[in-house]
Parts: C-alpha cells; structure tokens; sequence
C-alpha cells in the first residue's frame, strides 16, 4: 500500500471484502467513513481496520462486515486499542510534508511513516513516542518503506530512484544508498527469510538486492513495458510477482530473476496493487480505470474464476486475511468498505 509513484491522485474510499477462492463478494459493503479510506489492515484475530482522510479508524468484524464499536475520533494520526477504540499515547508528529507511505513491523511494536519532507521517522506504536532520529538522506519523496521480516531493518525506495537501508531501532541508515535504477523506486518487498530485497522502478524494471551486503545480484528483471507499479515476494520466497502500468503481471524466479510463464493479462487498466495470500496459492491483483480484481494461480499465472468487478471507481490497495479466505480491496470516489470471497468473486 505504499506504492504511490509521482501520480498523487489515486486515494481510496472503497473498501470491499472478497472470498479469496471464488472471487464472490462477502458480507456487506461497510459503509461509515465520510471521507477517503486511505489505509487498511487485517488483525491475525479477524478484525478489519480502515483509515480514512475524515480523521477516524473504523473497525470492522471481517466474517460478516458488521461496525464494530463506534468511529474512533480524535486524529490526526493518533493511536487506538484495536479492540475498544480508546485513543492510546499521543498524536503523532514530526514530517514537515505530507505523509506518502508508512510500515509496520511484523511484531506490531515499531511503525515506519515515509513523507514529502524526504524524510523517515520511527514510533512506538503503543506510545507514539518518536524513536530513534530522523532518518535523512534520501533526495526526493519517500515513496516505499518495508520491514524485514525479523523487524531489524527498514527499506526505503525514493522518487531520487535509490534504496536505503536503516536500523528499525536507532534510524541510522546502514551502508551508503543502494543505486541501480533510473527513474523512481515506486515498490519494494522484502524476501521472508530477509535474505533478499526485491524493488520495482518507473524505468520498468525490478532489480534484486543482497539485503546484507546491499549489492545488486543476478540480471536487471525486464520484460513490463511501463512502469512498475507493485510488488510482492511469495511466502516460500520462491517467487516474485509484479505488476505494472502496462495492464500485466508477472512471475519471476526469486533466485535467477529469469521470468516464468507469460505475461498475466486480464485487466484494462493499470495493475496498481498486488498481495500473494498467505498460503502462498493465490495472488490477487487491483486495478484503476478497469475498477475491477483478479484472482491468479500463483504457481501457474493462469486466472481464478471471472473479474471481481462490484466496485465502481479505481481499486487501488487490497490485502488478504491471515486464514487467506478473504481479500479486502479498497477503491477511490466513494466510501464503502468491500470483502469477497476469492473462490465465487462475490
């Protein structure tokens, strides 16, 4: 959900919940924010929460698309105990501009927040006490941040077209900027055993990265004919997926970068998101201007089941559940919340 690019435009208000096997929608749409929905995230206990730019979370019970509670009021950027709503700590502050991408580590204990200012920050999440400095040394707009797995490091990607890695406890950038593309890192991930960094460019490739040594490795992936636009590594880290603006996706060999398969086509309109679900079956992909979803094998490419098209404007960030039954997808222009079932695509 950090992969903006230069284009400002796409903000969601959508959120739609799918079966991941069928592709059906599931439950009701979840309505109640008044404004964009910027921001979602599945809790391993099965609650959706959403963030809007009308300065409230939403929580959500993820089988059946029922509120939970009442709107949690009080931002800008505070925090709030997903299961009662209370504000916890303080408001967030610090960026000077715009925040463009945020992160958080897979412990839940550190967020990441990127920004316009170019630069990064870290806070606690319990106490929103700001940790560590300021991460500086970036040219241009934080565009991407990712965790490593083992919540030591930070990713970053800047429109400046480098990388840079940094300590997730004190902020101080390891090593000197990663350089290799041309053009804006638009989308980074990161290899589950940490081994491997995977970014995505406007100058149409992706490039592999020793996350230790912080060297590129193997070949420069081509094969899209646009920008990159998302990434995404598979469980088993085996295989990479990426999409792009010129309406396809692709599978690559994590190890070689050699391309597998052909290219996935199906959507119309630019790929903008993308998420491998987490028994590492299935892929599902986002798209603007064709406003619709795609289910894919993972290990074949081919597509799983018709379109999931019940939105009516751009579907521009999805995720899967923990249990990978269900996807969340979240769309710009109106202020619904969406689940499918990724089997029926209802």
């Amino acid at each position: 959900m950090n992969n903006t690019g230069r284009d400002k435009r796409y903000r969601s208000c959508i959120l739609q919940q799918w079966d991941a096997k069928t592709g059906a929608a599931v439950g009701r749409v979840m309505e109640g924010h008044n404004g964009f929905v910027t921001c979602i995230a599945v809790s391993p206990d099965g609650i959706i929460v959403s963030g809007s730019d009308d300065n409230t979370l939403h929580l959500w019970d993820a089988k059946t698309g029922a509120a939970i509670g009442k709107a949690i009021e009080g931002h800008a950027d505070q925090h709030q105990d997903v299961k009662t709503g209370a504000v916890i700590g303080k408001i967030v502050e610090g960026h000077t501009a715009l925040v463009s991408c945020i992160a958080v580590s897979s412990d839940g204990s550190i967020i990441v927040s990127g920004s316009y200012d170019y630069t990064l920050h870290l806070w606690d999440a319990k106490t929103g006490a700001s940790v560590g400095k300021v991460m500086e040394g970036p040219t241009d707009t934080i565009s991407c941040i990712a965790v490593s797995p083992d919540g030591k490091t930070i990713v970053s990607g800047s429109y400046d077209s480098t990388l840079h890695v940094w300590d997730a406890k004190t902020g101080k950038a390891i090593g000197k900027a990663m350089e290799g593309h041309t053009a804006s890192v638009n989308c980074i991930a990161v290899s589950p055993d940490g081994m491997t960094i995977v970014s995505g460019s406007e100058d149409r490739t992706l490039c592999l990265w020793n996350a230790k040594t912080k060297a590129a490795f193997g070949k420069i992936l081509e094969g899209h004919s646009d920008s990159v636009s998302c990434v995404a590594v598979s469980p088993d880290g085996m295989t990479i997926v990426s999409g792009s603006h010129d309406q396809t996706l692709h599978l690559w060999d994590a190890k070689t970068g050699a391309i597998i398969g052909k290219a996935m086509k199906g959507h119309t309109g630019v790929v903008r998101c993308i998420a491998v679900s987490p028994d590492g079956m299935a892929i599902v992909s986002g798209s603007d201007y064709d406003n619709t979803l795609h289910v894919w094998d993972a290990k074949t490419g081919e597509a799983i089941g018709k379109a999931m098209d019940g939105h009516t404007s751009p579907v521009i960030s999805i995720t899967f559940s923990h249990d990978s039954k269900h996807i969340v997808s979240v769309s710009e222009n109106t202020h619904e919340i969406f689940t499918w079932n990724p089997i029926t695509g209802t």
